[in-house]
């Protein structure tokens, strides 16, 4: 959920009980949430993870993707992911590692095209941050997000306008 303050957006929360807040140590130490939408991290981890801010963003970005590239116009189009649907998390962590390995085979369905580039970039800063803690196995910076959602934003009002005045230019 987001609201513009100020010419911004500023993205909330709706779901407080396992929220903590920025620059304070989460005691949430169980891998919980829905399997196929999981931040890879959590779904590899044997021990107890840590859980951050920087996870739940990647959530976001799941759920964004299943969406975008098997819904158009509020139909399924696809079911590209629905070996995910009823997976443990050792197979949904394998199996969004492939996804990230492939991503240009999962394209956006219409009108979610506009997501696309944003949502991979975003997914792509995940993969390379599991990547360096894998690689180091320590603790490595988080992917630095700030600014992201309106990032974001800039990008998809940019491409909406381009194809509004494509389309203008058709008529």
């Amino acid at each position: 959920m987001f609201k513009r303050i100020d010419d911004k957006i500023r993205g909330y929360l709706i779901d407080f009980d396992l929220a903590s807040l920025v620059g304070c140590e989460s005691h949430n130490l169980d891998r919980t949430g829905t399997i196929p939408f999981m931040a890879i991290e959590l779904l590899q981890s044997v021990a107890p993870v840590r859980h951050t801010f920087v996870h739940d963003a990647e959530a976001l970005c799941w759920v964004i993707l299943w969406l975008a590239v098997q819904y158009a116009a509020g139909e399924r189009v696809d079911s590209s992911f629905k070996g995910w649907q009823m997976a443990d998390a050792r197979t949904c962590f394998k199996k969004k590692l492939a996804v990230l390995q492939e991503l240009d085979r999962y394209p956006f369905t219409k009108p979610n095209e506009y997501l696309q580039e944003p949502i991979r970039g975003l997914l792509d800063k995940f993969d390379t941050y599991i990547y360096q803690k894998r690689k180091s196995r320590g603790e490595v910076p988080v992917p630095d997000i700030d600014g992201w959602m309106e990032e974001c934003n800039n990008a998809i009002m940019a491409k909406v306008s381009i194809a509004e005045e494509t389309q203008g230019h058709a008529l």
